[in-house]
């Protein structure tokens, strides 16, 4: 191989490097950022997802631990939505803990 061709090569491959670095390092900081600054959005018409004021001012005044255990098979037609439900809860609330048990597994 030629001089010449040998370090257009290292140069093409330092740049390739280079840009899976910055890439890697980019996902890296939005991963972060995400998991740090966590937020929900409801991007229903009728904001099915959306607590009450009520609900927020309750979890927000939570002044001890709250733990929440469900007992409910994953079969059960109120399982997803008890569990996301309660999980929106524990999102809002440093207070509270919600635990799912599936009482069949016990």
């Amino acid at each position: 191989m030629e001089r010449a061709q040998v370090k257009r090569q290292l140069i093409t491959g330092g740049t390739l490097g280079a840009g899976v670095l910055l890439v890697a390092a980019l996902v890296g900081i939005v991963n972060y950022f995400g998991m740090k600054y966590y937020k929900r959005f409801d991007w229903t018409g009728s904001k099915l997802y959306t607590l009450s004021e009520k609900t927020l001012n309750v979890l927000d005044n939570l002044s001890r631990d709250v733990d929440v255990t469900v007992f409910m098979r994953p079969q059960s037609e109120l399982f997803g939505s008890s569990r996301e439900l309660l999980e929106r809860y524990a999102a809002k609330s440093k207070h509270m803990k919600v635990h799912v048990v599936d009482p069949e597994r016990t």
